[in-house]
């Protein structure tokens, strides 16, 4: 399942694609942006204006990152039957995930490269063995 950079935004234009991080209320598009716990806003009266200040704001701000430095994949632990069962969480989107237990792969590496592979299938972005590496380190 591919994310989208753009959703459907219902406003007085009609029905229509608004890009991430935009939408638009009567006359005027609203850019936000929340990046730990700070919120980045601003009305612009332009969809143009608006594209120009989200990309400033994620210039500015940088683009979501993990636990881990793998976009989408993020180390965590999951309560079970009393004992805490560590995990790695590929992001699906909006509230959804799909966990790889390192209990069930038998050890962080390999319970690692299957998120990472699911998640190269899922996006189309290639992860390296670098990249696994490096969030393994990272913790």
């Amino acid at each position: 399942m591919k994310t989208s950079m753009f959703k459907v935004q219902h406003s007085a234009f009609g029905v229509r694609p608004l890009p991430r991080y935009i939408s638009a209320h009567r006359d005027i598009f609203n850019v936000r942006i929340r990046r730990h716990g700070v919120q980045y806003q601003a009305y612009v009266p332009t969809l143009e204006r608006a594209l120009q200040v989200r990309d400033q704001f994620l210039a500015q701000v940088g683009e979501r990152t993990s636990n881990t430095g793998i976009t989408g994949i993020s180390e965590s632990v999951q309560w079970s039957r009393n004992c805490r069962q560590p995990i790695y969480s590929v992001s699906l989107g909006h509230h959804r995930s799909r966990k790889f237990y390192v209990k069930q792969y038998g050890g962080r590496r390999p319970a690692l490269r299957a998120a990472a592979a699911f998640r190269s299938r899922l996006t189309g972005q290639p992860i390296t063995d670098n990249q696994i590496e490096e969030a393994l380190n990272h913790v």
